[in-house]
């Protein structure tokens, strides 16, 4: 399916949501975006458990408020999805910080299945592991840039929408998170090598 084909089946899913609250569509456009709300949480630094209970809530979040929802607003539903499962992820950090707790530390583990893993799956393993240890230092909105635009295919536009700002501030905010992951790589470049 082309890039535009589902763009324009999601829209006409959230039409049937919004305008007659249909399960049918719902569970629909759960299966188009449920993976992608949970890497998206993962790789914001939260573990497992806490990134399923982000995805639970995004759809919880995107029922309730299927109404508020615009076609003609400009935002694909991919990025209207993303805003609400970012800013989940932001009132969850706030509550962690403020309670004193931590979130976890990002582990690309926990997306493996139980199976033994041959000397590449665990080299891919341990170079995950690295980037996301880099990933999770970055400043909270390049971060999140980054993972949109890269982990998930945003458009600039798309991932401006998600994160509620203009389309040049996401183009800086990856400039500056690239650059950033970039000069971590590097000093981390010891640690890749000795995997390689």
């Amino acid at each position: 399916m082309k890039k535009t084909d589902t763009s324009l089946h999601d829209r006409e899913l959230m039409r049937r949501i919004a305008a007659t609250q249909d399960k049918e569509a719902f569970r629909q456009l759960t299966r188009l975006y449920m993976r992608m709300i949970f890497a998206i949480a993962f790789r914001m630094g939260f573990n497992k458990e806490d990134s399923e209970d982000i995805v639970q809530e995004t759809w919880v979040r995107v029922w309730q408020k299927s109404d508020s929802w615009r076609d003609d607003a400009g935002a694909s539903v991919k990025a209207w999805v993303g805003r609400i499962a970012y800013n989940l992820c932001l009132d969850e950090k706030r509550r962690i910080k403020r309670t004193g707790g931590q979130a976890d530390d990002i582990d690309p583990d926990t997306l493996q299945s139980g199976r033994e893993d041959s000397a590449a799956q665990t080299h891919t393993k341990q170079v995950q592991r690295i980037i996301g240890k880099c990933l999770a230092a970055l400043p909270e909105k390049q971060r999140a840039s980054v993972v949109l635009c890269h982990y998930h295919g945003y458009s600039n536009a798309e991932a401006a929408h998600a994160l509620g700002v203009s389309v040049k501030a996401v183009e800086s905010l990856l400039i500056r998170g690239r650059r950033t992951l970039k000069k971590q790589l590097g000093q981390s470049k010891q640690e890749l090598m000795s995997w390689i």
